[in-house]
């Protein structure tokens, strides 16, 4: 029979209770939990407006729906530009674009980078537009003369201030005349002449007393038609002919001696007429 060493009680006490005489004490209260892993936040939804702008139009980013974290932080988008793919670093943070700043045909691209309050960033949003073209704004447009008399002037349409276009392209006109509400010419008249620009003369043989003209004008680019401007004249009616005349008796006018109407209004006598009565 071998040898057995003794068992004290406390030692015995120790190993039904399962552990070891120097374990520390379990603590039944202790309720700790391991902090999360931060997350970053979500992408942002952006867009621009106008969607589609052009050369001469003012535009900006909106964040339309704003990202959102995991973490409940609060979260920021960070703008940044590109412009036909270099970046405007003198424009990070603008969410505003002035078209002094554009040209035609153009990229601009956007990028939102959302972030939060630890740092993390989440998935970069992008959007992009191609700069469209402005059209020539209208001129300025007159005809000549302002108080034409029907029959007896031509009309010419000028043009007094040209149009300008944003993109600095050469700008083309297109004239049209109409009279009375009508496309002219119509069947009864000869058509249009050339003074300056092709067909803005109407000879005077086409006009007649009591009309009224307007002279239409359309700008175009290379691109697309402007903004047509117009102007309008009415034609008078000619001066009266004189239906008969006398000699001018009063020696102190500018015409004594000469032949005279009586529709003339010089403010003194300058003919007499002797009626015979009984």
């Amino acid at each position: 029979m071998g040898f057995r060493p003794a068992v004290t009680a406390l030692a015995l006490t120790a190993l039904l209770a399962g552990c070891p005489t120097d374990a520390p004490p379990i603590d039944d209260d202790d309720t700790t939990e391991p902090e999360p892993d931060p997350s970053p936040p979500g992408p942002a939804s952006l867009a621009l407006v106008p969607p589609d702008p052009a050369s001469d139009e003012d535009f900006m980013i909106q964040v339309i729906q704003q990202p959102e974290d995991p973490d409940g932080d609060l979260v920021g988008v960070r703008i940044t530009w590109t412009v036909d793919g270099l970046a405007r670093s003198d424009l990070d943070g603008v969410l505003a674009i002035g078209a002094d700043l554009t040209l035609r045909d153009q990229v601009w691209q956007a990028t939102g980078v959302p972030f939060d309050e630890a740092g993390l960033e989440g998935p970069p949003a992008v959007v992009e537009a191609t700069i469209a073209n402005a059209p020539p704004g209208p001129p300025t447009v007159v005809i000549s003369p302002p108080e034409p008399v029907g029959g007896e002037d031509a009309l010419v349409c000028i043009i007094q201030v040209p149009a300008s276009d944003p993109d600095g392209d050469e700008v083309t006109y297109e004239l049209a005349w109409e009279v009375g509400g009508e496309a002219y010419p119509g069947e009864d008249h000869a058509g249009p002449a050339t003074t300056i620009e092709e067909g803005d003369t109407v000879p005077a043989d086409d006009t007649a007393p009591a009309q009224t003209w307007t002279c239409r004008v359309t700008p175009a680019d290379s691109v697309e038609e402007g903004e047509a401007a117009t102007a309008s004249v009415s034609t008078a009616l000619p001066p009266p002919a004189d239906d008969w005349s006398l000699e001018d008796v009063n020696p102190t006018s500018a015409t004594f001696g000469e032949q005279v109407s009586p529709r003339d209004y010089l403010e003194k006598v300058s003919g007499w007429v002797f009626l015979h009565s009984t």
